[in-house]
């Protein structure tokens, strides 16, 4: 946390919120004293998330294509700052992607072995 994330908002760091958004990475780097977490609440107490939709592109599909499957979510929204998860996850059921999960070893109550049961996926 800066220093500044306990002072109030100026008017021009909320005009910056308001022309860039959503694009959070780059009013993040225009507002350099401000932490994410405290642009992302501010933008939202603006009201700038309910009015915004974003146009996927065929590239930005293929891109999520190609990571969603076994990227961490971290990752993912890095990979695409405009979005939020809730926004990733939708996007990816729409065009037909799916999340790889990790099988999860099981103890065997009878024979205390760990076997990895497919069911569980």
């Amino acid at each position: 946390m800066s220093s500044q994330d306990n002072m109030p908002w100026s008017q021009e760091e909320i005009m910056i919120c308001l022309r860039y958004f959503p694009q959070l990475d780059v009013i993040q780097k225009k507002l350099k004293f401000r932490s994410a977490t405290s642009v992302h609440y501010k933008c939202r107490y603006l009201g700038l998330y309910g009015h915004y939709r974003h146009n996927w592109t065929m590239e930005e599909d293929l891109l999520l294509k190609e990571l969603f499957s076994y990227c961490s979510w971290i990752h993912l929204l890095e990979a695409f700052p405009f979005a939020t998860q809730s926004m990733l996850q939708n996007r990816a059921n729409k065009i037909g992607i799916y999340r790889q999960h990790a099988r999860r070893a099981r103890k065997d109550d009878k024979t205390g072995s760990v076997s990895v049961n497919a069911a569980d996926e």
